[in-house]
C-alpha cells in the first residue's frame, strides 16, 4: 500500500493545466461535443461533463475517467456508454 502512494502520479485534471492535450470530438447525436483530455506525465485519459458550472455540489464530477476506447468510439461517432451513464445519474 506504502509503495502504491509512493508512486502515485499527480495528474488529475485541473481547469488551468498545461501537462495535458485536450481533444474535442462532435458526435452527431448531442448537441455539444465532448470534450477529452490525455495526461501528458501517465497517458491516461477523462472525459468532461457538460454540466452547469455553478453547481459546486457536483464539480469534482465534471472529470470522468474513461479510456482510449472511450474516445475512439467517441471518433466513430458513437457516445461512449460510460459518459452517458455518468451524464444520467448526476442529471
Amino acid at each position: 500500500f506504502i509503495e502504491g502512494v509512493g508512486n502515485r502520479k499527480a495528474d488529475l485534471p485541473s481547469p488551468n493545466a498545461s501537462h495535458f492535450i485536450t481533444y474535442r470530438v462532435a458526435v452527431d447525436n448531442l448537441s455539444d461535443e465532448i470534450t477529452f483530455l490525455k495526461s501528458k506525465k501517465s497517458d491516461r485519459w477523462w472525459m468532461r461533463l457538460p454540466l452547469d458550472q455553478r453547481r459546486s455540489r457536483y464539480q469534482r464530477h465534471h472529470m470522468l475517467p474513461c479510456s482510449y476506447k472511450d474516445y475512439q468510439q467517441a471518433c466513430n461517432n458513437e457516445v461512449p456508454d460510460r459518459w452517458w451513464n455518468a451524464l444520467q445519474k448526476l442529471v
